[in-house]
């Protein structure tokens, strides 16, 4: 209690005040970067098993073999097929380059689609969860492409020749490898009205995939064995575990980079943190002084002085991990809303690991300047009085 009474005494001297500002800042850059780091890989590791919206993939610029799907059923492998193209889409007057592609039956083979008839929502009440495309004729766009051409639910887009009536919003989709595409806004269509587009013309840039999935991993693998020397220069095969590399990559390089930019404010506020003690070190040696000749020990001021710094960081790290919450989430809904994802829950590592940065930057940039404190000699408050 006795410290607790000393620290509401001391936060009159401004070196209070900025200490405990520095550990605030801290704690709230760390939080607000850990948090939404967590937040990305979990989403990643939540969304792995539908990254493909198969087992495995064939990707290629050029279409697959028709014999290989004879090839496939007898070694009970599943299939189906997807083609991604840029495109200009129109409406009226409007046009955009969208990123189209168009699923054939049986897609996804993982996963499923959200859609919804409501733009830019992520209530659960409102997205439907399916396990097929479009049906011929529909197409279900991104929400951004509702505002870019100027349409509503039930409005046709053309693609190419063909028009198509727009059905619903896609939320999520499997196989969402590249969310942020240099093309615009994501269209679904039927595999079986792409033909009738007649977009693509000899030298067209398509990607074309042939996805692969099967109960039993050995049959998929001794079919992707056989199929491998067949291929050509211009298709590979993907998996699941590819995919997740790939992304763990680049999800590892951002959070190096967040965390490079989270240990330059620590370092920026340890520094004041140093600053600040070492001005409310030098203020305290009278006081010090007149309650060692009081008869308090040394281990006794050390104590009530950690106390005081304990408390004020239990305070400070909670203030600070309040606000990078609040950070990360505005951080999050700007994410979500953007790219049209849904992030999962953050570990309680992060949140305790943002908590615990306010008490390790304490040890490190404060105590250092405090722990000479308690050897003040009782002869300096004689001396000054």
């Amino acid at each position: 209690m006795l410290s607790f009474h000393l620290l509401k005494r001391n936060w009159r001297s401004g070196e209070l005040k900025l200490l405990s500002l520095s550990i605030i800042l801290a704690v709230t850059v760390l939080a607000a970067i850990s948090v939404f780091t967590s937040r990305l890989q979990s989403t990643l590791i939540n969304e792995s098993n539908s990254v493909l919206g198969a087992d495995a993939v064939i990707n290629g610029s050029q279409l697959h073999n028709p014999e290989w799907e004879a090839l496939a059923e007898e070694a009970n492998v599943k299939h189906t097929r997807a083609v991604n193209f840029a495109s200009m889409v129109f409406a009226g007057d409007e046009m955009h380059l969208a990123s189209v592609k168009a699923v054939d039956a049986g897609y996804p083979l993982r996963g499923h689609f959200e859609i919804s008839k409501q733009a830019f929502t992520f209530e659960a009440s409102a997205i439907q969860k399916i396990l097929q495309g479009p049906a011929q004729g529909e197409a279900w766009v991104d929400s951004r492409m509702l505002p870019l051409l100027k349409i509503k639910m039930g409005d046709q887009v053309y693609v190419g020749e063909l028009p198509l009536r727009i059905t619903h919003v896609l939320i999520a989709e499997p196989d969402s490898s590249s969310p942020f595409s240099m093309f615009g806004a994501r269209l679904l269509m039927s595999y079986q009205d792409l033909p009738a587009t007649q977009v693509i013309q000899p030298g067209s840039r398509i990607e074309y995939k042939w996805l692969l999935s099967s109960d039993s991993q050995s049959d998929l693998q001794n079919f992707l064995k056989k199929l491998k020397p067949q291929l050509s220069e211009h298709q590979a095969i993907r998996d699941v575990n590819d995919s997740q590399e790939r992304v763990g990559r680049t999800l590892q390089t951002s959070q190096q980079f967040l965390l490079l930019t989270a240990v330059i404010a620590v370092l920026l506020a340890g520094v004041a943190i140093s600053i600040a003690a070492r001005q409310f070190s030098e203020r305290h040696t009278d006081q010090v002084a007149l309650m060692k000749s009081l008869g308090a020990s040394a281990a006794k001021v050390r104590q009530l002085y950690f106390f005081q710094l304990f408390i004020l960081a239990a305070i400070a790290s909670a203030i600070g991990l309040l606000i990078g919450e609040a950070m990360q989430q505005l951080i999050a809904i700007s994410v979500q809303k953007a790219y049209q994802i849904r992030l999962g829950d953050a570990q309680w590592l992060a949140y305790l690991r943002s908590y615990a940065s306010g008490f390790i930057c304490l040890i490190f940039f404060a105590l250092p300047a405090l722990w000479y404190l308690p050897s003040v000699s009782p002869l300096k408050f004689c001396a000054a009085n």
